[in-house]
């Protein structure tokens, strides 16, 4: 089944769907950076078209810094897609180290019996970047999917149909779309054009609400059969809090953190 018109996989249609969800904070710095970059640059265009230029910059940002963890981390994601778990293990159990090692005993044993072994060995990552970014925006992407509003080939869906994230979400993935919250996004933009960060600890975060977006999307390439529905808890725990897994992941987020400062405004001025 359908959920999304490939017409939204274009940059330029992103951004058009970024101006139209944005959340109020997020669309007052959008338009303050761009107001800047118009000065700084002494650009004769509208301001309009300078918000258009920043979000699509930020965008290919966002895809540029998760491609590059993903290579630092592609063999240790892949060796990690082994202990995913299975749909049907009780979470209470995952969530304790006995129940954790039951679950890999049961996956390695189905993973010997001919006729099904191939449907519990995890698929094939083609491609770990999502396809749709959709930054300063508060919406959920559970809710914007499966309302099938992205089947609509512009931006004349009714956003009243849209539920809000869950409070203490920062940003939410489904179906190769990432709504990223608008207070990350502050945070990158600032750090990304400006060079300011509250703290460090903060620039951190809000880049590693980014790559567990993109870790979600990567666990649609390799499980086989649809989460969607379930409880994501056993999800977010493999993610976070299994094995030195996670201690990779910040390591190399933090790697390539520096370079990142600051990055919009050295490749638009």
């Amino acid at each position: 089944m359908e959920y999304v018109d490939p017409v939204w996989y274009n940059i330029k249609n992103m951004v058009k769907l970024t101006r139209y969800l944005q959340s109020s904070d997020a669309r007052k710095l959008t338009r303050e950076i761009a107001i800047k970059i118009v000065h700084l640059k002494g650009w004769s265009i509208k301001v309009e078209k300078a918000v258009d230029l920043f979000l699509e910059e930020w965008i290919k940002t966002a895809q540029s810094f998760v491609d590059e963890v993903y290579s630092d981390l592609e063999d240790e994601i892949k060796e990690h897609a082994y202990k995913f778990p299975l749909i049907v293990w009780p979470k209470r159990s995952y969530m304790s180290f006995e129940g954790r090692k039951m679950n890999e005993r049961v996956l390695d044993f189905l993973r010997k019996i001919p006729g099904i072994r191939k449907y519990f060995i995890p698929r094939e990552i083609t491609d770990p970047v999502p396809k749709i970014i959709i930054p300063g925006v508060d919406y959920s992407a559970e809710s914007l999917v499966f309302t099938r509003s992205l089947l609509s080939r512009t931006c004349a869906f009714d956003k009243a149909r849209l539920e809000w994230m869950h409070r203490d979400a920062r940003a939410d993935y489904a179906k190769d779309v990432v709504c990223f919250g608008c207070e990350d996004f502050e945070t990158l933009a600032k750090a990304w054009f400006y060079g300011e960060v509250d703290s460090w600890h903060a620039y951190i975060e809000a880049l590693s609400t980014l790559v567990e977006e993109a870790l979600h999307h990567m666990v649609d390439h390799i499980v086989w059969i649809s989460r969607y529905g379930v409880d994501d808890s056993k999800e977010h725990y493999w993610m976070n809090a299994y094995g030195d897994f996670p201690e990779k992941v910040y390591d190399a987020i933090e790697k390539h953190s520096e370079k990142y400062m600051r990055i919009i405004r050295r490749k638009m001025l």
